[in-house]
Formats: C-alpha cells, structure tokens, sequence
C-alpha cells in the first residue's frame, strides 16, 4: 500500500476512534495495535507499526465513509448525466430518426456508409471512449451502491450488448419486474474497437446510442424504484471481476466440449491440444456426439460445416485481425465468447441482486446449458427462477412485431408505476402461474400463452366492468332527462354535470322527488358512479386496455 494512502487511512480510523464515532473495543486485538502506530520524523504514519488488523479496519472505515459519500448522489442525476453525454453526441440523429418513423440500425448504416463521417467519428473516437471510460469510473460505484440497496424485483439485460429498440423490453417485462437494469452499450462497443473495422465500429456505437436514448424517458422518470437504470459493466473496472470471468468461462467450455464430444477434458489446453488434429470442419462435425450443442446462432439453418464458414465469414468482416483462424481457434472462440457472456450475466445479476433477463434465443440456451452443467450450484433460488423464467417468456412474446405485449408505451408503464399498479399486476400473473412447472422443457411457451391469456381475462372482466357503468349511467340519464324537466328546462342531470348554482340551491331548499329519489339523492348516485369510472380507469386492466385493448379483440372506441 503507498505510504501516503496509509497514513490517510490510519488517521481517519484513529481520529474516528478518539472522536467516538468509531467503537473498537477496549482490550481487543485491533485496539491495542491501533495504540501501537507510530509516526516517523515527518509526521507521517510508519508503515512498520502497522499490523493487518489495523489496515483492515482502517479500509473498511474508509470504504464506509465512501459508500456515505455515494449515497449522497442521486441514482437519477447519473443517470440523466449519462444521457446528456448521449444527447451532445447523438441527439440531432435521434431527433431525426424520430422524426421521420426509422430505426437505430437505418440511421446507422447510413452514417456509416459516410466516409467523411467514419473519418471523423475515427479521429474522435479515442477522445469519446477516455471521456466515457472516466465517467464511469467515477459513477460505476455510485449505481452499483444505489442499486444493491433497491429492494424491489430487479432483471439485469444481457446475452447481447443491448435490447433490440424495435420493441422496448422494459415496455414488456417492466409489467412485471420493477426495475430494469441495462448495460451502457458504448463501454462494450468501444472496447472492441482497436480491433474492428472503423466503418463497423462507427455503425455499433450510433445504433446502439440512439437505442440507448430509447430509454430515456423510462429512465429518468419521476418514480421509486426507478423502472430503467443504466449501468457499467464491472470488466472495465476489476481485473479481479474479468480474471474471474475468464477461469469460470473456461471451465465451462471445458465442460460444453466433454459433452458435446461425449468424452472427458481434463483442461483447457486438453481441448485445444484435441481440437488441433481437425483440419476441416466436416472432421470435427464428424466427432460430435451432440451436434446441437455446436450452436452459433439459433437462427441459422445451414449445415453445421456451412455455418462454420458463415461465422468465419461474419466475424472477419467485423474484426480483420481474425482473419485466418484455423479450425481449434474459431470452435474455441465460439464457446468462450458465449460463455463469457453467459458468466458475466450471472455475475452481474449476482452483484446488483437481480435475476437474469435475456430476449436473445441463442443466449438463453447457452443460459440453460450452463445451469445444467452447473447441476444446481449456481445458487439460483426456485423464486429467483421463477422471476427469470417470467421475465423471458414475457421480453420474448413481446419482442415479436406483433407480440400483444408489445404495444404499451413508455408513458404508460410510467403511468402504471406513478398509480401503485405493479404489485397488482404482479401477483395477478403469479397466481395464474402456480400450477406450470418452471423447470419442463415447454416452460416458456405455457408462461407466455398463460400471461397473455391473464391479461385477456382482466381486459373481459374491465369490459364488463366499464358496460356496467355506463348502462348505469344511460339508465340514470333517461330517468332524469326523460321525467323530469324543471325550472328553466334544466335536468338534474344537467345541475350534477355543470353544478348550476341556481339548481343547486333550490335542491338544497325543497328537496322533491322524482320517481322515489330527491335531486341530493340522483346527485350522490351520479358521483359514486363517477367515482368508480375512475377508479376503473385508473387500474392497471385500464392503462393496458387503452393501448393493447384491440390486440385482444376488444374495439378501439370502448372507454
């Protein structure tokens, strides 16, 4: 440790400790060596009289005094400062992109097919990503604070470097988890920069930045707990937290291989050392016990030789320095790479006590590949599976174009949070859950089926609901229009709706009947059912229903 933090560090211990708002014990090992300290002849603490325990409790008073002091910045002041970095950037592009109906990915082909913009977006970039890189490192710890102290349902994004901005996945699964937590796409964009083509990373960092602004509204919005937060990823920070990543990983691919050769790697260079004898795909495709677990994407339906080729291909257009890997180092960068991602998803949702969220089909079988090879010991609770279980069906159903789940806006959600209506929401989708077995093979199918058949049902129940209502209110209407005409040719109904002075106080005078109820009466019947219309409208079926209403069959005039 530098002498000069010590010093530091001791002194704020010791000044704590004499002050009272530390308390060591009399007596105990760590008081009497912290009695023991000595300076030397510049005033300053002399390393040689300060034993372990000193320097331990020393660095957890300071790590105390630290976490205070981050405390004190507001999640949602990050936040909006990251997204005014966004905004100085690429605020004009998404204004534009807004404007005129496109997508992040049309808006960044565009400009990348630019050369005067790749030239300068070049020039730029490594000014971007250090001024990037320092703000998280000032931040990281700050989000990472403020979201392990949220006590709410949190789903941390990953399988892939964002959500896909064709259908917002907080929209979907922010129905049922309280808060979303996404990783900052440039940190991972940058990153790989060094080794990617200028044009391509020009591409990467302007798609997913104006995805990115995407979520803006959804997370600076005025509520407790926030529904989006935007967070660092740990790599770029630890060396511990990425040394971790790589053993775990490798440790899985080991065991990926084993299974899909159906034989035993003892170690890492065991794999590689067997996987050099191929010198074509066909060879190596011919040795597999398991051949679906060779998976590069779940989309692609080529041969497996073929999608060999077709990865090699995709991957040198995006990085030219993998040009020319033989057949052991692409399998092997295949099952690292998705494995990496995998852990650092565990990780991550581990460190902010949250429950993974992937939307991506391919990562989440990688997910689920791991938790077998894991047999249980990750550690996952059955709640915690549930959760993750539920945020997947849901990120999934709702990720198709015409998903029914993928039509609630941003404002909406908010809406929903801003009226209390999550924990109904929640428990309504859970127990209509009870009886699916999370853990079968067809699980999230029947989850999906099963919440949009819940949501359908609450949209019957509001329908009827809201008929009811307004039969009421024809009902109360023709009575009093049609029996009732008094002074002036005003209705009772008419004083209840535009609270006529003059009506109000001949009611309030002479009471009189019509057809067994007084104008007080009819008055009191009209704001009871005004009361209920609205707290019908208010509901979390309500919000729903006036934005996903037709999807499920129901007529677009019913309010």
């Amino acid at each position: 440790m530098d002498p000069d933090e010590l010093h530091d560090l001791v002194m704020l211990l010791k000044n704590g400790v004499d002050s009272g708002e530390i308390e060591i014990p009399e007596g105990s090992h760590t008081r009497e060596s912290l009695d023991r300290v000595r300076l030397d002849a510049d005033g300053k603490v002399d390393p040689n009289t300060v034993d372990s325990s000193v320097r331990a409790a020393a660095r957890a008073v300071a790590g105390a005094k630290a976490a205070r002091e981050m405390e004190k910045i507001p999640l949602r002041d990050v936040q909006a400062a990251y997204f005014d970095i966004l905004d100085q950037f690429f605020g004009e592009p998404f204004s534009e992109m807004k404007a005129h109906g496109l997508t992040p990915a049309q808006v960044a082909e565009h400009l990348a097919s630019q050369d005067a913009i790749v030239g300068a977006f070049e020039a730029e970039l490594e000014e971007f990503a250090s001024g990037m890189h320092e703000f998280w490192e000032y931040y990281a710890p700050v989000v990472e604070l403020h979201l392990r102290r949220l006590r709410c349902l949190k789903s941390v994004f990953g399988g892939d470097v964002f959500p896909s901005y064709s259908a917002n996945i907080a929209c979907s699964v922010g129905l049922y988890m309280d808060t979303i937590i996404l990783p900052d796409p440039l940190m991972r964009i940058l990153g790989m920069a060094k080794v990617t083509a200028p044009r391509e990373s020009c591409r990467m960092v302007t798609k997913h930045a104006l995805s990115a602004l995407g979520y803006r509204d959804l997370a600076l919005a005025d509520v407790d707990p926030p529904i989006v937060v935007i967070a660092a990823d740990p790599m770029f920070f630890n060396p511990s937290y990425m040394t971790a990543l790589e053993d775990t990983s490798n440790g899985d691919v080991v065991k990926h291989a084993s299974t899909m050769f159906g034989c035993t790697f003892p170690t890492i260079e065991a794999l590689q050392l067997f996987l050099g004898q191929f010198p074509s795909a066909d060879k190596l495709v011919a040795k597999l016990v398991d051949p679906r677990r060779l998976l590069f994407d779940s989309d692609w339906s080529e041969s497996l030789p073929e999608q060999f080729a077709r990865y090699v291909q995709d991957t040198a257009s995006r990085f030219p320095g993998a040009v020319g890997a033989s057949i052991a180092e692409t399998t092997y960068r295949v099952f690292f790479g998705r494995m990496m991602q995998t852990n650092d998803l565990l990780f991550r949702s581990a460190r902010y006590r949250g429950t993974p969220l992937i939307d991506a089909p391919t990562s989440w079988q990688y997910l689920l590949w791991k938790y077998e090879y894991d047999s249980g010991r990750s550690g996952m609770s059955q709640k915690e599976m549930q959760e993750t279980v539920i945020s997947k069906a849901i990120a999934s159903e709702g990720s198709t174009e015409f998903g029914m789940l993928s039509g609630v806006p941003p404002e909406s959600l908010i809406e929903l949070r801003r009226n209390g209506a999550m924990a109904s929401l929640r428990e309504t989708i859970r127990n209509g859950l009870k009886d699916i077995d999370l853990a079968s093979p067809d699980s999230l199918s029947r989850v999906a089926d099963e919440v949009i058949a819940i949501i359908d049902r609450k949209f019957e129940e509001h329908d009827r609901d809201l008929r009811g209502i307004i039969s009421s209110r024809r009902k109360f209407f023709g009575q009093d229009v049609g029996r009732c005409v008094i002074v002036g040719g005003l209705s009772i109904a008419a004083a209840a709706l535009t609270q006529n002075v003059g009506l109000r106080m001949l009611a309030a005078a002479a009471p009189f009947a019509v057809g067994g109820a007084s104008i007080a009466d009819l008055q009191k019947q009209w704001q009871t059912l005004q009361a209920r219309s609205q707290e019908l409208q208010r509901s979390p079926a309500a919000i729903l229903f006036r934005h996903l209403g037709r999807k499920f069959g129901f007529p677009s005039n019913t309010k």
